[in-house]
């Protein structure tokens, strides 16, 4: 993995790149700084972007990506305090005063609490059939962003009013518990009320979300692991306790799927007719322990049909697979390579009741 990241003149774009750029190379990740998207041509895959909203939303949108939008997530809603709800933009003059309003979609304009129609004067260039999310106007006097790193907080930086005034650890502690099926990176962030309330203000994807102070190879961590699920590749910064992750070797890195890399023909390792032991390969697959989802579908390389739980990768403390490979090798007759099935072949498959 390389790391692509948005420069200008040479220098880097913002603070989260510059933090980003210092915590891979720390990371000993080769970094690149670019300035325009046709120097991103040259990436592979699973190298990371590293950039500005804009430049971000223009890099999944040339790779065919459309990422969900997060913001209040439903397992997390007790811990609002407050009611959310959203409107249409040419709707929203009909809201009572105050509110705090913000677009659904990211960065289209600043977040503001309305107290006068004034204060709205930006949503009226936004599309009037543009989502707008409003709420009760609450009264923060800190604000601080969790970082979440594989559902472990990982950094907690204060980053509006009073820092003296802290969170209840306890409740967000509980939120990350509470948010089984959060990404692999991202923030929750919360406030503290003027009287004393504890309370989640949103939710932040983790491909780029500000800094502010983390620990710069804990930053470019979360960035990596959100990138990973994104895009369907390997995080190589996850780390299950039980395994040494730099051991593990990986299965499933073929020419079809990651072009001009030196990589062997997926197809020059099929078979006309299934082969001894494909049973028992196919089931191997299919039960090892789960290592990491990615956020990304995947389809069949050379017929386009959508493989179930394409998304899953699979462990067995030495390699590490894209559930994908069991999907090959029952359509396609693949053998996978020598070592890797002799392993499968003197494994004892236990039966349910064992």
């Amino acid at each position: 993995m390389r790391a692509f990241i948005q420069a200008f003149k040479g220098k880097t774009w913002n603070e989260e790149c510059e933090t980003a750029l210092n915590g891979f190379e720390k990371l000993g990740i080769e970094c690149i700084l670019f300035s325009t998207t046709d120097e991103l041509e040259k990436r592979n895959p699973e190298d990371i972007v590293v950039g500005g909203m804009l430049m971000m939303a223009h890099v999944f949108a040339q790779d065919g990506i459309t990422l969900p939008n997060y913001n209040y997530p439903k397992e997390l809603e007790k811990y609002l305090g407050r009611r959310i709800w959203t409107v249409k933009c040419k709707d929203l003059y009909k809201e009572q005063l105050p509110i705090f309003i913000k677009p659904v979609k990211e960065k289209a304009a600043k977040g503001v609490v309305v107290r006068s129609w004034e204060d709205a004067e930006d949503y009226k260039m936004l599309d009037p059939e543009s989502e707008i999310i409003c709420s009760d106007v609450v009264n923060f006097v800190s604000e601080w962003r969790c970082f979440i790193w594989y559902g472990r907080i990982v950094g907690i930086q204060n980053y509006f009013g009073n820092s003296d005034v802290r969170c209840d650890y306890t409740v967000l502690n509980a939120a990350v518990i509470d948010y089984g099926n959060m990404p692999s990176g991202c923030s929750l962030d919360f406030g503290v009320t003027d009287d004393g309330r504890t309370l989640l203000i949103e939710m932040n994807d983790g491909f780029a979300i500000g800094c502010y102070g983390l620990q710069d190879t804990s930053y470019a961590k979360l960035l990596s692991a959100r990138w990973a699920e994104i895009t369907g590749n390997l995080d190589p910064f996850w780390i299950n306790p039980k395994w040494n992750r730099s051991q593990l070797v990986f299965i499933g890195n073929y020419e079809e799927i990651s072009p001009k890399r030196g990589y062997p023909f997926m197809r020059d390792s099929f078979c006309e007719n299934p082969y001894p032991g494909q049973g028992r390969v196919i089931y191997y697959l299919l039960h090892g322990e789960k290592d990491m989802c990615s956020f990304s579908d995947k389809n069949d390389i050379f017929t386009g049909e959508r493989i179930e739980n394409g998304n899953l990768w699979m462990n067995d403390g030495e390699y590490v697979w894209p559930l994908t490979m069991a999907h090959y090798v029952k359509r396609y007759n693949l053998r996978l390579p020598e070592a890797f099935e002799k392993k499968i072949l003197s494994h004892k498959i236990k039966k349910d009741n064992e």
